[in-house]
Protein backbone atom coordinates (compact mmCIF):
# COMPACT_ATOMS: atom_id res chain seq x y z
CA UNK A 1 0.00 0.00 0.00
CA UNK A 2 0.82 3.45 -0.88
CA UNK A 3 1.66 5.77 2.10
CA UNK A 4 -0.09 8.37 -0.30
CA UNK A 5 -2.69 6.24 -1.52
CA UNK A 6 -5.87 8.35 -2.13
CA UNK A 7 -8.15 5.38 -1.03
CA UNK A 8 -8.44 2.99 1.40
CA UNK A 9 -10.44 -0.42 1.97
CA UNK A 10 -10.83 -1.20 5.27
CA UNK A 11 -11.87 -3.63 7.60
CA UNK A 12 -13.43 -2.62 10.72
CA UNK A 13 -11.15 -4.19 13.63
CA UNK A 14 -13.52 -4.49 16.37
CA UNK A 15 -15.99 -6.68 14.25
CA UNK A 16 -13.35 -9.33 13.15
CA UNK A 17 -13.68 -12.88 13.71
CA UNK A 18 -10.54 -14.44 15.29
CA UNK A 19 -9.16 -18.24 15.37
CA UNK A 20 -8.68 -20.06 17.79
CA UNK A 21 -5.23 -20.26 18.48
CA UNK A 22 -2.99 -17.37 16.73
CA UNK A 23 -0.04 -18.11 14.12
CA UNK A 24 1.37 -15.08 15.56
CA UNK A 25 1.89 -15.62 19.43
CA UNK A 26 5.79 -14.13 19.69
CA UNK A 27 4.39 -10.98 17.78
CA UNK A 28 1.48 -10.96 20.12
CA UNK A 29 3.51 -11.13 23.34
CA UNK A 30 6.39 -8.65 21.93
CA UNK A 31 3.43 -6.29 21.00
CA UNK A 32 1.68 -6.09 24.92
CA UNK A 33 5.20 -5.96 26.35
CA UNK A 34 6.35 -2.47 24.29
CA UNK A 35 3.08 -1.05 25.04
CA UNK A 36 3.70 -1.35 28.95
CA UNK A 37 7.14 -0.31 27.95
CA UNK A 38 6.35 2.72 26.04
CA UNK A 39 3.79 3.52 29.08
CA UNK A 40 6.81 3.65 31.50
CA UNK A 41 4.70 1.50 33.99
CA UNK A 42 6.61 1.05 37.56
CA UNK A 43 3.76 -0.17 39.29
CA UNK A 44 3.37 -4.14 38.93
CA UNK A 45 1.21 -4.90 35.92
CA UNK A 46 -2.15 -7.09 37.26
CA UNK A 47 -3.32 -10.26 35.58
CA UNK A 48 -6.46 -9.08 34.69
CA UNK A 49 -4.64 -5.78 32.89
CA UNK A 50 -2.41 -8.26 31.60
CA UNK A 51 -5.07 -10.47 30.27
CA UNK A 52 -6.68 -7.44 28.57
CA UNK A 53 -3.83 -5.90 26.89
CA UNK A 54 -2.43 -9.12 25.28
CA UNK A 55 -6.25 -9.52 23.73
CA UNK A 56 -5.77 -6.17 21.98
CA UNK A 57 -2.61 -7.06 21.15
CA UNK A 58 -4.23 -10.30 19.29
CA UNK A 59 -6.72 -8.50 17.64
CA UNK A 60 -4.56 -5.92 16.19
CA UNK A 61 -2.29 -8.28 15.10
CA UNK A 62 -4.94 -10.65 13.43
CA UNK A 63 -6.12 -7.97 11.94
CA UNK A 64 -3.53 -6.87 10.46
CA UNK A 65 -3.16 -10.07 9.27
CA UNK A 66 -6.16 -10.74 8.17
CA UNK A 67 -6.09 -7.27 5.72
CA UNK A 68 -2.74 -8.25 4.39
CA UNK A 69 -4.29 -11.64 3.06
CA UNK A 70 -7.36 -9.82 1.37
CA UNK A 71 -7.37 -10.12 -2.29
CA UNK A 72 -8.07 -6.44 -2.89
CA UNK A 73 -5.23 -4.58 -2.95
CA UNK A 74 -5.07 -1.61 -0.51
CA UNK A 75 -6.64 -3.05 2.43
CA UNK A 76 -5.98 -1.69 5.84
CA UNK A 77 -7.50 -2.36 9.45
CA UNK A 78 -9.64 0.39 10.46
CA UNK A 79 -10.16 1.74 14.35
CA UNK A 80 -11.63 4.34 16.32
CA UNK A 81 -8.99 7.19 18.25
CA UNK A 82 -11.63 9.14 19.97
CA UNK A 83 -12.65 8.11 23.55
CA UNK A 84 -16.28 8.96 22.80
CA UNK A 85 -16.64 5.42 20.64
CA UNK A 86 -15.46 3.51 23.95
CA UNK A 87 -17.95 2.32 26.22
CA UNK A 88 -18.06 -0.95 28.63
CA UNK A 89 -21.55 -2.63 28.06
CA UNK A 90 -22.63 -0.54 25.46
CA UNK A 91 -24.52 -1.46 22.39
CA UNK A 92 -23.55 1.08 20.49
CA UNK A 93 -19.65 1.76 20.86
CA UNK A 94 -16.80 -0.43 21.24
CA UNK A 95 -17.11 -2.17 24.41
CA UNK A 96 -14.74 -5.52 24.54
CA UNK A 97 -11.78 -3.24 24.51
CA UNK A 98 -10.64 -0.04 26.57
CA UNK A 99 -9.87 2.85 25.03
CA UNK A 100 -6.59 2.90 26.21
CA UNK A 101 -5.37 -0.79 25.52
CA UNK A 102 -5.92 0.30 21.93
CA UNK A 103 -4.10 3.69 21.91
CA UNK A 104 -1.42 1.38 24.04
CA UNK A 105 -1.19 -0.92 21.00
CA UNK A 106 -1.33 1.29 18.54
CA UNK A 107 1.37 3.63 19.60
CA UNK A 108 3.39 0.59 20.30
CA UNK A 109 3.18 -1.11 16.81
CA UNK A 110 4.23 2.25 14.90
CA UNK A 111 6.71 2.47 17.22
CA UNK A 112 8.25 -1.08 16.48
CA UNK A 113 7.62 0.55 13.20
CA UNK A 114 5.14 -2.53 11.61
CA UNK A 115 2.75 -0.24 11.17
CA UNK A 116 1.99 2.55 8.51
CA UNK A 117 -1.93 4.88 8.97
CA UNK A 118 -3.59 7.48 7.87
CA UNK A 119 -4.99 9.62 10.38
CA UNK A 120 -9.09 9.36 10.74
CA UNK A 121 -10.97 13.17 10.15
CA UNK A 122 -13.76 14.54 10.56
CA UNK A 123 -15.42 16.21 7.04
CA UNK A 124 -17.03 19.27 6.49
CA UNK A 125 -20.67 17.38 6.80
CA UNK A 126 -19.44 16.92 10.64
CA UNK A 127 -19.47 12.74 9.56
CA UNK A 128 -16.49 11.21 11.22
CA UNK A 129 -14.00 8.49 9.47
CA UNK A 130 -11.73 6.30 10.99
CA UNK A 131 -7.83 5.95 11.03
CA UNK A 132 -6.96 3.29 9.15
CA UNK A 133 -3.17 0.98 9.34
CA UNK A 134 -1.50 -1.76 7.50
CA UNK A 135 1.07 -3.81 8.10
CA UNK A 136 4.79 -3.11 6.82
CA UNK A 137 8.58 -4.08 7.65
CA UNK A 138 9.11 -6.67 9.38
CA UNK A 139 5.60 -7.71 10.45
CA UNK A 140 4.51 -7.78 6.54
CA UNK A 141 7.28 -9.82 5.97
CA UNK A 142 6.08 -12.20 8.71
CA UNK A 143 2.94 -12.65 7.26
CA UNK A 144 3.77 -13.62 4.15
CA UNK A 145 4.38 -17.31 4.10
CA UNK A 146 0.78 -17.29 5.75
CA UNK A 147 -0.84 -15.69 3.40
CA UNK A 148 -2.86 -18.65 1.36
CA UNK A 149 -3.44 -20.33 5.15
CA UNK A 150 -7.03 -22.06 5.77
CA UNK A 151 -8.09 -20.92 9.53
CA UNK A 152 -11.39 -21.67 11.38
CA UNK A 153 -12.43 -18.53 12.71
CA UNK A 154 -14.80 -17.87 15.95
CA UNK A 155 -17.05 -14.80 17.01
CA UNK A 156 -17.16 -13.01 20.28
CA UNK A 157 -20.10 -11.09 19.10
CA UNK A 158 -23.56 -12.09 20.12
CA UNK A 159 -25.11 -13.64 15.98
CA UNK A 160 -28.70 -11.91 16.92
CA UNK A 161 -28.55 -8.14 16.17
CA UNK A 162 -31.65 -5.86 16.68
CA UNK A 163 -31.63 -2.45 14.91
CA UNK A 164 -34.37 0.05 15.07
CA UNK A 165 -34.32 3.54 13.80
CA UNK A 166 -32.84 6.40 16.46
CA UNK A 167 -34.28 10.16 16.65
CA UNK A 168 -32.02 11.57 13.89
CA UNK A 169 -33.43 8.91 11.28
CA UNK A 170 -30.22 6.19 11.12
CA UNK A 171 -30.00 2.87 12.24
CA UNK A 172 -28.59 1.74 15.40
CA UNK A 173 -28.15 -1.32 17.75
CA UNK A 174 -30.49 -1.71 20.46
CA UNK A 175 -30.90 -4.45 22.92
CA UNK A 176 -31.67 -7.71 22.25
CA UNK A 177 -34.42 -9.05 24.33
CA UNK A 178 -33.99 -12.49 25.52
CA UNK A 179 -36.72 -15.54 26.36
CA UNK A 180 -37.02 -18.92 24.28
CA UNK A 181 -37.48 -17.01 20.72
CA UNK A 182 -33.98 -15.13 21.02
CA UNK A 183 -32.72 -18.23 22.72
CA UNK A 184 -33.80 -20.79 19.73
CA UNK A 185 -32.40 -17.83 17.30
CA UNK A 186 -28.78 -17.84 18.64
CA UNK A 187 -29.13 -21.50 19.08
CA UNK A 188 -28.84 -22.26 15.36
CA UNK A 189 -26.90 -19.61 14.70
CA UNK A 190 -23.89 -20.89 16.86
CA UNK A 191 -24.98 -24.61 15.49
CA UNK A 192 -24.92 -22.99 11.73
CA UNK A 193 -21.16 -21.09 12.13
CA UNK A 194 -19.73 -24.00 13.90
CA UNK A 195 -20.39 -25.94 11.06
CA UNK A 196 -19.64 -23.55 8.18
CA UNK A 197 -16.84 -22.06 9.49
CA UNK A 198 -15.44 -25.73 9.62
CA UNK A 199 -15.03 -25.45 5.95
CA UNK A 200 -13.05 -24.31 2.73
CA UNK A 201 -15.23 -22.25 1.13
CA UNK A 202 -13.59 -20.71 -2.09
CA UNK A 203 -13.32 -19.35 -5.36
CA UNK A 204 -12.00 -21.73 -8.17
CA UNK A 205 -10.56 -19.40 -10.62
CA UNK A 206 -6.77 -18.32 -11.43
CA UNK A 207 -5.48 -15.97 -9.33
CA UNK A 208 -5.67 -12.71 -12.12
CA UNK A 209 -9.23 -13.05 -12.30
CA UNK A 210 -9.55 -13.76 -8.59
CA UNK A 211 -7.73 -9.71 -8.01
CA UNK A 212 -10.18 -8.70 -10.86
CA UNK A 213 -13.30 -9.69 -9.30
CA UNK A 214 -11.78 -8.05 -5.65
CA UNK A 215 -11.61 -4.98 -6.65
CA UNK A 216 -14.39 -5.36 -8.70
CA UNK A 217 -16.27 -6.33 -4.99
CA UNK A 218 -14.90 -2.84 -3.69
CA UNK A 219 -16.25 -0.56 -6.25
CA UNK A 220 -19.43 -1.80 -6.06
CA UNK A 221 -20.31 0.69 -2.84
CA UNK A 222 -18.09 3.62 -3.16
CA UNK A 223 -18.51 6.81 -0.63
CA UNK A 224 -16.29 9.70 -1.64
CA UNK A 225 -15.09 11.00 1.64
CA UNK A 226 -14.26 14.74 0.69
CA UNK A 227 -12.57 14.02 -1.98
CA UNK A 228 -9.56 11.94 -0.28
CA UNK A 229 -11.00 8.09 0.44
CA UNK A 230 -13.69 6.01 -0.67
CA UNK A 231 -15.01 3.23 1.90
CA UNK A 232 -15.38 -0.11 0.07
CA UNK A 233 -15.99 -3.74 0.76
CA UNK A 234 -12.80 -6.03 0.67
CA UNK A 235 -12.89 -10.14 -0.56
CA UNK A 236 -11.78 -11.66 2.53
CA UNK A 237 -12.25 -15.28 2.62
CA UNK A 238 -11.95 -15.22 6.58
CA UNK A 239 -15.77 -13.72 6.83
CA UNK A 240 -17.94 -16.84 6.98
CA UNK A 241 -19.46 -15.60 10.23
CA UNK A 242 -23.36 -15.24 9.88
CA UNK A 243 -25.61 -13.08 11.66
CA UNK A 244 -29.27 -12.50 11.34
CA UNK A 245 -30.12 -8.54 11.76
CA UNK A 246 -33.61 -7.81 12.82
CA UNK A 247 -35.32 -4.57 12.33
CA UNK A 248 -37.42 -2.19 14.04
CA UNK A 249 -36.30 -3.13 17.55
CA UNK A 250 -38.45 -6.71 16.85
CA UNK A 251 -37.52 -10.02 16.29
CA UNK A 252 -39.96 -10.75 13.33
CA UNK A 253 -39.09 -8.06 11.19
CA UNK A 254 -36.23 -8.77 9.00
CA UNK A 255 -34.10 -11.08 10.33
CA UNK A 256 -32.07 -11.83 7.15
CA UNK A 257 -28.16 -13.49 7.51
CA UNK A 258 -25.49 -11.36 6.63
CA UNK A 259 -21.60 -12.23 7.05
CA UNK A 260 -20.94 -14.56 4.12
CA UNK A 261 -18.42 -13.28 1.91
CA UNK A 262 -20.05 -14.96 -1.06
CA UNK A 263 -22.86 -12.78 -0.50
CA UNK A 264 -21.13 -9.60 -1.59
CA UNK A 265 -19.54 -10.64 -4.97
CA UNK A 266 -21.73 -10.30 -8.40
CA UNK A 267 -24.10 -13.96 -8.88
CA UNK A 268 -22.10 -14.90 -12.27
CA UNK A 269 -19.23 -15.26 -9.90
CA UNK A 270 -20.49 -16.97 -7.49
CA UNK A 271 -20.63 -19.80 -9.36
CA UNK A 272 -16.92 -20.28 -9.07
CA UNK A 273 -17.62 -21.40 -5.23
CA UNK A 274 -16.27 -24.42 -4.14
CA UNK A 275 -16.85 -26.26 -0.52
CA UNK A 276 -13.50 -28.01 0.47
CA UNK A 277 -12.68 -28.10 -3.12
CA UNK A 278 -15.53 -29.32 -5.08
CA UNK A 279 -17.89 -27.43 -7.23
CA UNK A 280 -21.28 -26.02 -6.08
CA UNK A 281 -24.85 -25.65 -7.32
CA UNK A 282 -27.16 -22.33 -6.44
CA UNK A 283 -30.63 -22.84 -6.13
CA UNK A 284 -33.26 -20.15 -6.26
CA UNK A 285 -36.72 -19.66 -5.14
CA UNK A 286 -39.01 -18.62 -8.24
CA UNK A 287 -40.63 -14.72 -7.65
CA UNK A 288 -39.85 -15.43 -3.77
CA UNK A 289 -41.64 -12.35 -2.40
CA UNK A 290 -44.68 -11.84 -4.81
CA UNK A 291 -45.63 -15.33 -4.52
CA UNK A 292 -45.28 -14.68 -0.59
CA UNK A 293 -47.36 -11.97 -0.70
CA UNK A 294 -50.06 -14.55 -2.59
CA UNK A 295 -49.78 -16.67 0.02
CA UNK A 296 -50.17 -14.22 2.87
CA UNK A 297 -53.31 -12.83 1.80
CA UNK A 298 -54.53 -16.36 1.19
CA UNK A 299 -54.67 -16.67 -2.91
CA UNK A 300 -53.32 -18.56 -5.24
CA UNK A 301 -50.20 -16.53 -7.49
CA UNK A 302 -50.45 -16.81 -11.35
CA UNK A 303 -48.14 -18.86 -13.44
CA UNK A 304 -45.73 -15.93 -14.69
CA UNK A 305 -45.85 -13.15 -12.04
CA UNK A 306 -43.43 -10.25 -13.99
CA UNK A 307 -45.64 -11.42 -17.38
CA UNK A 308 -48.37 -7.89 -17.27
CA UNK A 309 -48.64 -8.13 -20.60
CA UNK A 310 -46.32 -5.52 -22.06
CA UNK A 311 -45.40 -6.46 -25.78
CA UNK A 312 -43.65 -4.80 -28.41
CA UNK A 313 -45.23 -4.33 -31.05
CA UNK A 314 -42.05 -5.58 -33.26
CA UNK A 315 -41.05 -8.82 -30.90
CA UNK A 316 -45.34 -9.93 -30.35
CA UNK A 317 -44.47 -13.72 -29.14
CA UNK A 318 -43.30 -13.30 -25.52
CA UNK A 319 -40.37 -15.09 -24.26
CA UNK A 320 -38.85 -13.99 -20.73
CA UNK A 321 -35.50 -15.59 -21.65
CA UNK A 322 -34.54 -13.43 -25.07
CA UNK A 323 -33.96 -9.99 -25.61
CA UNK A 324 -36.28 -6.97 -25.37
CA UNK A 325 -38.20 -8.95 -22.50
CA UNK A 326 -35.70 -10.24 -20.41
CA UNK A 327 -34.74 -6.63 -19.93
CA UNK A 328 -37.97 -5.90 -20.10
CA UNK A 329 -39.22 -8.96 -17.00
CA UNK A 330 -36.02 -7.73 -15.50
CA UNK A 331 -37.18 -4.06 -14.75
CA UNK A 332 -40.36 -5.43 -13.78
CA UNK A 333 -39.06 -7.83 -10.63
CA UNK A 334 -37.46 -5.03 -9.67
CA UNK A 335 -39.85 -2.17 -9.71
CA UNK A 336 -42.63 -4.70 -8.23
CA UNK A 337 -40.20 -5.94 -5.20
CA UNK A 338 -39.45 -2.47 -4.15
CA UNK A 339 -43.14 -1.74 -4.02
CA UNK A 340 -43.29 -4.67 -1.54
CA UNK A 341 -40.19 -3.07 0.66
CA UNK A 342 -41.21 0.51 -0.40
CA UNK A 343 -42.56 1.58 3.31
CA UNK A 344 -42.67 5.34 2.68
CA UNK A 345 -44.25 5.26 -0.89
CA UNK A 346 -40.64 6.86 -2.37
CA UNK A 347 -39.94 4.56 -4.94
CA UNK A 348 -39.89 5.74 -8.40
CA UNK A 349 -39.20 4.05 -11.89
CA UNK A 350 -36.24 5.58 -13.56
CA UNK A 351 -36.99 7.87 -16.84
CA UNK A 352 -34.28 5.30 -18.90
CA UNK A 353 -36.43 1.99 -17.93
CA UNK A 354 -39.53 3.92 -18.12
CA UNK A 355 -38.64 5.08 -21.90
CA UNK A 356 -37.00 1.30 -22.27
CA UNK A 357 -41.19 0.01 -21.28
CA UNK A 358 -42.58 2.48 -22.89
CA UNK A 359 -44.49 3.66 -19.84
CA UNK A 360 -44.77 6.19 -17.32
CA UNK A 361 -44.09 5.29 -13.58
CA UNK A 362 -48.00 5.86 -12.55
CA UNK A 363 -48.82 3.63 -15.94
CA UNK A 364 -46.79 0.58 -14.29
CA UNK A 365 -47.75 1.21 -10.82
CA UNK A 366 -51.55 0.81 -11.95
CA UNK A 367 -50.68 -1.73 -14.31
CA UNK A 368 -49.16 -3.99 -11.19
CA UNK A 369 -51.72 -2.81 -9.13
CA UNK A 370 -54.82 -4.20 -11.81
CA UNK A 371 -52.65 -7.66 -12.73
CA UNK A 372 -51.89 -7.79 -8.79
CA UNK A 373 -54.28 -6.09 -6.63
CA UNK A 374 -52.72 -7.75 -3.28
CA UNK A 375 -49.19 -5.29 -4.03
CA UNK A 376 -51.83 -2.32 -2.90
CA UNK A 377 -51.55 -3.87 0.50
CA UNK A 378 -48.07 -3.73 0.66
CA UNK A 379 -47.20 -0.38 -0.42
CA UNK A 380 -46.67 2.21 2.63
CA UNK A 381 -46.24 -0.46 4.99
CA UNK A 382 -43.75 -3.12 6.48
CA UNK A 383 -45.02 -5.83 4.58
CA UNK A 384 -40.97 -6.37 2.93
CA UNK A 385 -39.80 -6.47 6.54
CA UNK A 386 -42.45 -9.03 7.13
CA UNK A 387 -41.82 -11.35 4.13
CA UNK A 388 -37.85 -10.79 4.74
CA UNK A 389 -38.52 -12.56 8.48
CA UNK A 390 -40.57 -15.31 6.80
CA UNK A 391 -37.86 -16.48 4.14
CA UNK A 392 -35.47 -15.69 6.97
CA UNK A 393 -36.59 -18.36 8.96
CA UNK A 394 -37.32 -20.43 5.72
CA UNK A 395 -33.38 -19.68 5.45
CA UNK A 396 -33.05 -21.14 8.76
CA UNK A 397 -34.97 -24.54 8.39
CA UNK A 398 -32.79 -25.01 5.34
CA UNK A 399 -29.44 -24.75 6.46
CA UNK A 400 -30.31 -27.10 10.06
CA UNK A 401 -32.37 -29.57 7.90
CA UNK A 402 -28.79 -30.48 5.68
CA UNK A 403 -26.44 -30.10 8.83
CA UNK A 404 -27.55 -33.74 10.10
CA UNK A 405 -26.83 -35.13 6.78
CA UNK A 406 -22.98 -33.19 6.70
CA UNK A 407 -23.97 -30.91 4.03
CA UNK A 408 -23.20 -27.05 4.30
CA UNK A 409 -26.02 -24.75 2.48
CA UNK A 410 -24.66 -21.07 1.89
CA UNK A 411 -27.74 -19.00 2.07
CA UNK A 412 -28.22 -15.90 -0.32
CA UNK A 413 -30.83 -14.56 0.68
CA UNK A 414 -33.63 -16.39 -1.58
CA UNK A 415 -31.18 -18.96 -3.23
CA UNK A 416 -28.55 -21.73 -1.59
CA UNK A 417 -25.15 -23.13 -2.73
CA UNK A 418 -24.80 -26.67 -1.90
CA UNK A 419 -21.94 -28.90 -3.01
CA UNK A 420 -23.09 -30.28 -6.65
CA UNK A 421 -23.46 -33.60 -5.74
CA UNK A 422 -26.31 -32.48 -3.10
CA UNK A 423 -28.65 -30.87 -5.38
CA UNK A 424 -31.82 -33.23 -4.72
CA UNK A 425 -31.55 -32.77 -0.59
CA UNK A 426 -31.07 -29.16 -1.17
CA UNK A 427 -34.34 -29.17 -3.43
CA UNK A 428 -36.14 -31.11 -1.08
CA UNK A 429 -35.03 -28.98 1.94
CA UNK A 430 -36.20 -25.87 0.54
CA UNK A 431 -39.68 -27.10 -1.08
CA UNK A 432 -40.29 -28.27 2.60
CA UNK A 433 -38.77 -25.38 4.35
CA UNK A 434 -41.37 -23.08 2.73
CA UNK A 435 -43.98 -25.93 3.23
CA UNK A 436 -43.43 -25.29 6.99
CA UNK A 437 -43.50 -21.88 7.31
CA UNK A 438 -45.96 -20.44 4.69
CA UNK A 439 -48.35 -23.44 4.24
CA UNK A 440 -47.97 -23.57 0.65
CA UNK A 441 -45.98 -24.71 -2.38
CA UNK A 442 -43.02 -22.96 -3.79
CA UNK A 443 -41.32 -22.61 -6.92
CA UNK A 444 -37.97 -23.25 -7.15
CA UNK A 445 -35.96 -22.06 -10.33
CA UNK A 446 -33.53 -24.52 -12.64
CA UNK A 447 -30.21 -24.67 -10.53
CA UNK A 448 -27.24 -22.66 -11.64
CA UNK A 449 -24.45 -25.04 -12.61
CA UNK A 450 -20.83 -24.42 -11.66
CA UNK A 451 -17.88 -23.21 -13.72
CA UNK A 452 -14.48 -23.58 -14.17
CA UNK A 453 -12.17 -20.51 -14.06
CA UNK A 454 -9.62 -22.06 -15.43
CA UNK A 455 -12.15 -23.11 -18.73
CA UNK A 456 -10.40 -20.43 -20.99
CA UNK A 457 -7.38 -22.15 -21.26
CA UNK A 458 -8.76 -25.94 -22.41
CA UNK A 459 -9.51 -24.46 -25.95
CA UNK A 460 -6.72 -26.00 -27.09
CA UNK A 461 -4.01 -28.54 -26.59
CA UNK A 462 -1.21 -25.94 -26.52
CA UNK A 463 -2.90 -24.00 -23.64
CA UNK A 464 -2.75 -27.50 -21.04
CA UNK A 465 1.02 -26.27 -19.60
CA UNK A 466 -0.32 -23.06 -18.50
CA UNK A 467 -3.62 -23.99 -17.58
CA UNK A 468 -1.20 -26.95 -15.32
CA UNK A 469 1.21 -23.95 -14.14
CA UNK A 470 -2.41 -21.91 -13.14
CA UNK A 471 -4.05 -24.86 -11.40
CA UNK A 472 -0.84 -25.68 -9.65
CA UNK A 473 -0.21 -21.86 -8.65
CA UNK A 474 -3.57 -20.69 -7.38
CA UNK A 475 -4.73 -19.67 -4.54
CA UNK A 476 -7.99 -22.06 -4.42
CA UNK A 477 -5.59 -25.08 -4.52
CA UNK A 478 -3.23 -23.64 -1.83
CA UNK A 479 -5.97 -22.77 -0.11
CA UNK A 480 -7.81 -26.34 -0.21
CA UNK A 481 -5.12 -27.97 0.36
CA UNK A 482 -4.18 -25.91 3.69
CA UNK A 483 -7.78 -26.63 5.19
CA UNK A 484 -7.00 -30.56 3.97
CA UNK A 485 -3.73 -30.58 6.04
CA UNK A 486 -5.91 -29.61 9.16
CA UNK A 487 -8.85 -31.76 8.70
CA UNK A 488 -7.57 -35.25 7.78
CA UNK A 489 -9.96 -37.22 10.16
CA UNK A 490 -13.19 -35.76 8.42
CA UNK A 491 -15.96 -35.80 11.07
CA UNK A 492 -18.99 -36.95 8.31
CA UNK A 493 -18.18 -38.92 4.94
CA UNK A 494 -19.94 -36.22 2.76
CA UNK A 495 -17.41 -33.95 3.40
CA UNK A 496 -14.98 -35.97 1.92
CA UNK A 497 -11.84 -33.97 0.35
CA UNK A 498 -11.34 -35.41 -3.37
CA UNK A 499 -8.12 -33.30 -5.63
CA UNK A 500 -8.56 -30.48 -7.24
CA UNK A 501 -8.65 -31.87 -10.96
CA UNK A 502 -5.51 -31.15 -12.74
CA UNK A 503 -4.94 -31.90 -16.62
CA UNK A 504 -2.73 -34.68 -17.46
CA UNK A 505 0.12 -32.61 -20.02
Amino acid sequence: MQENASHVISLPLFKLNLPESSLFEPQIKQLTEKSFALENRERRIKATKLVERTETACLFIEGLFQASRCHTPDTAVAISRSPKNYKKNSTNKISQHSFRDVVACFNALNDLGWIKFHDGFVDLGDNSYPTVLWAVGELHEIFKPHQNHWQKLTSVFDPVVVRKKNSSGYQEDVETQEGEITERIRSNLTLINDFISNQAICLNCPNWQLKQLAVKVAKTNPLEIGGLRRRKTPLNFSQVILRRIFSQGRLDRGGRFYGGWWESIPKRFRRYITINGQPTVEVDFQEFHPRMLYVLHKQEPPEELYDLGLRFPEFPDYDRNKKPYKQQRDIIKKFMNALINDEQGKHRLSDSNAKFLGISDQELRELVFARHPVFQFAVKTYTGLHLQFSDSEIAEKVMIELIPQGIVALPVHDSFLVRQDFLPQLTAAMLMAFDEVMGAKAKLKPEELPVDGFEYLITKRTDMVKLMEEHQGSFHRSYVLSWRKQNLEVSHPNLSFFTPWIPPL
